[in-house]
């Protein structure tokens, strides 16, 4: 994906510690949870990346395996 625009949201306090949760337990960030929300709405296609995650994410699973992630405020944490 190439360059896109910033935007601002606002958010009530309980939906953004639910977007943080629910992001985390799908091992994204959240400007990843929310835009393939926002381009799930909107009709458009994942890029590459996130369609190349999703076959290892379902091919990891048929073996009995996982893929591990970090969340942002992980990484930033070291």
């Amino acid at each position: 994906m190439g360059r896109g625009k910033v935007i601002t949201v606002t958010l009530p306090e309980e939906t953004w510690r639910k977007l943080k949760r629910k992001a985390f337990l799908e091992g994204k960030s959240i400007s990843a949870f929310v835009r393939e929300r926002i381009e799930k709405e909107l009709g458009r296609k994942s890029s590459v990346y996130e369609k190349a995650h999703k076959e290892l994410e379902d091919l990891s699973r048929k073996i009995g395996g996982h893929l591990e992630g970090w969340s942002r405020e992980e990484l930033y944490e070291l």
